[in-house]
């Protein structure tokens, strides 16, 4: 029909404006003028597939390109062959449908006409989705641009799922969702997953607000990295299972999530003490506290307006205290004890009535394993109950042991909510995933999980820099060898634990430039003090980082072995997790929890903090030499004083390679990927 043409041709000439305006080419883009070299590519031949139309960018070349504007739609005159051809076209859609294939160019993922511009012009503006192509592939050379690696990544895909709809905008993103699908970019997968993934995206894409953005060729933000975020949250069966309302609902809890996916895992890191610890206006109780301390009880009464409540409270401390505590000590921790009553966030921001001891802060420890085969979860517990000593009946907190599969972590979210618990810690990296799925659905309970790089705002993460403390230990170590040899049995391999075994390595290389490390993984052969260790006579070792209360002998950290064959400890590293515990819900109480920096907002916030904050440390044996105390108190006041880098200069890897630079330090994003050793270490990863 060629009315029509005519909205059509309106609709090309809108985007034909619109494309000047923006100082955008007005035309149908044409492969062989973008890509000159295009012709000298290879070609592959697919055959016959159906090809999502957003998927078409233009035309193979540039005969027809002036024909439409940007978006298909025509641009030629009415009363033209070309009209005629097209309402031709048009008409034989709503009467049958569009049968004859196009022939189509797929480069980088986009596809190109060759044959049948006009049938795409149509389809597109009747609204259909997709149209069958004869499609050839045009192969681009390979080099390390980030859309070569998102390419060559998406023909793995392709290979084994043969879909080109699913397109992602930054690299590492086909292989995640391979791996939340349980499967791999190596082997072809189950016909069945295939049509419930097919079917899952169109379900899913419908209702995503926003469509595939395509600017000067480069892929942004698309339905696909959406689905991922969708997918790390809830599973692929409930978008089959749901209707589209609760869909959207998700989506809507799902807003900080995709803005982070947008900004390609950057994060908010904070490193130290000072950063975590919020900025805020003095409350007048504190004013009291300050003047209790300068003047004594009787200041009190006249600064604060609750002097009865607070003279009660002191003499109730003070009957419980010995003689030794002075008056104004006792008033003090009443005023303190007071302050964390009256300072709290409003029942709004916690999730449940003002906190105070009728109405405790309830928080949930969720582990992974347990604390008498789990030296972390131990760690954790210490922390746990650390928070009952400094907080006493304002907080009451619950341990669940043991959530190693969905139905047991299920259970544990859910106690914790029936619990009305207003936090929630997570003490394993495994714990990722059910910590972020409960958060999103439950967005008034804090939840924080104990991992490392994470980009998931909804959650909070925290962990240490146990390398610091290692690499204190590892110049302990090679302080005391004589031999320039000392053992390292390390835990899970991940890039905590490398960025663990290569300080201790550069700390050692720091004392004696010929020590070696021979590194074993705790579960191989052998994996403490081997036999062939013990007979090359090494008299220093570092074990485990915590200690295990199955564990009969209860030995972790730096140990000598002596003549006799006994093992005397050197040094000990100290997670306290309590003191970080500490931290983070005195924010809590004092109504700070939330206050980042504006460009802060919309980030995933890592506490990532060391030697300087509390959280790690170093405990050294009575019997050590004058001297390896005056070094460690050397070093440890360096980094703390930031000073001292662990990972500064150029480092080499056992392969050789070159990690850092002469005159600066590894970035915190290099040292929390880390996945090579340094060359001073004999072992494997």
């Amino acid at each position: 029909m060629t009315i029509d043409y005519e909205k059509a041709k309106k609709l090309g000439e809108r985007a034909y404006r619109h494309a000047l305006v923006r100082g955008e080419y007005p035309y149908l883009p044409a492969l062989e003028d973008m890509v000159p070299e295009v012709d000298r590519y290879p070609e592959i031949s697919l055959g016959l597939f159906e090809i999502p139309l957003e998927l078409f960018a233009g035309t193979r070349t540039s005969g027809r390109k002036t024909a439409f504007a940007s978006n298909f739609m025509p641009l030629m005159e009415e009363n033209t062959e070309f009209s005629f051809k097209w309402s031709a076209l048009c008409d034989a859609q709503v009467e049958e449908g569009i049968r004859e294939p196009v022939k189509a160019y797929e480069f980088m993922n986009l596809f190109y006409v060759e044959e049948g511009n006009k049938r795409v012009s149509v389809l597109r503006y009747v609204g259909a989705v997709s149209v069958p192509a004869q499609v050839i592939r045009i192969l681009p050379p390979r080099d390390d641009s980030v859309q070569s690696r998102i390419y060559y990544e998406f023909l793995d895909f392709f290979n084994v799922t043969r879909m080109f709809e699913i397109t992602f905008s930054a690299p590492g993103r086909y292989t995640r969702l391979a791996e939340i699908l349980g499967q791999n970019l190596q082997e072809p997968w189950p016909e069945e997953l295939l049509e419930k993934l097919h079917a899952a995206f169109i379900s899913f894409r419908s209702a995503y607000p926003a469509h595939p953005a395509r600017t000067s060729g480069k892929l942004v933000q698309t339905p696909a990295d959406a689905l991922l975020v969708y997918l790390g949250v809830y599973s692929l069966d409930s978008l089959l299972r749901e209707d589209r309302k609760e869909i959207e609902r998700r989506l809507t809890l799902l807003r900080k999530e995709f803005l982070a996916a947008s900004r390609s895992g950057e994060i908010a890191l904070i490193e130290n003490r000072t950063d975590a610890e919020a900025v805020r206006k003095e409350h007048p109780m504190e004013k009291a506290v300050r003047l209790v301390e300068k003047t004594g009880a009787a200041s009190v009464a006249g600064a604060a307006h609750f002097a009865g409540a607070v003279a009660g409270a002191a003499a109730g401390l003070a009957a419980g205290t010995g003689a030794a505590e002075t008056t104004a000590e006792v008033t003090r921790k009443a005023v303190e004890n007071t302050l964390s009553r009256v300072v709290p966030q409003t029942a709004a921001d916690t999730g449940q009535k003002i906190i105070s001891p009728a109405h405790p802060l309830r928080i949930a420890f969720i582990h992974e394993n347990n604390m008498k085969n789990s030296g972390w979860v131990y760690g954790h517990e210490l922390g746990r109950n650390h928070l009952k000593e400094a907080f006493g009946s304002l907080v009451e907190t619950l341990c669940f042991e043991n959530c190693t599969d969905d139905k047991s972590i299920r259970e544990a979210f859910e106690t914790a909510k029936k619990e009305n618990c207003g936090m929630i810690f997570t003490t394993s990296p495994a714990l990722v995933q059910p910590s972020l799925r409960f958060a999103v659905d439950n967005p008034r309970v804090k939840v924080l999980c104990c991992s490392l790089n994470q980009s998931l705002p909804t959650v909070r993460f925290y962990y240490g820099k146990m390398y610091e403390a290692k690499y204190l230990m590892g110049a302990l170590a090679a302080s005391l060898t004589d031999d320039h040899r000392i053992a390292y049995t390390a835990g899970r391999k991940d890039p905590a634990a490398l960025s663990s075994v290569n300080a201790f390595a550069l700390g050692a290389q720091l004392i004696d430039p010929y020590c070696r490390v021979s590194l074993k993984w705790t579960g191989e052969d052998n994996a403490s003090v081997s036999k062939e260790d013990e007979g090359r006579c090494v008299h220093v070792f570092s074990d485990i980082d915590m200690v295990r209360l199955s564990d009969e002998n209860r030995r972790y950290g730096l140990y000598l072995k002596e003549k006799e064959g006994e093992f005397r400890r050197l040094a000990a590293p100290v997670w306290n997790w309590g003191s970080f515990y500490e931290l983070i819900v005195r924010r809590i109480m004092d109504g700070t929890y939330d206050n980042l920096p504006s460009q802060q907002k919309d980030l995933a916030v890592n506490y990532w903090m060391g030697l300087s904050s509390g959280i790690i440390d170093i405990v050294l044996s009575d019997h050590l030499p004058a001297p390896s105390y005056r070094l460690m108190e050397l070093l440890r006041r360096g980094i703390t004083e930031d000073r001292v880098h662990p990972f500064a200069g150029e480092l080499r890897g056992r392969d050789g390679a070159i990690h850092g630079e002469k005159d600066s330090s590894l970035t915190a994003a290099q040292i929390m990927s880390m996945d090579w050793l340094v060359e001073n270490i004999d072992g494997e990863l």
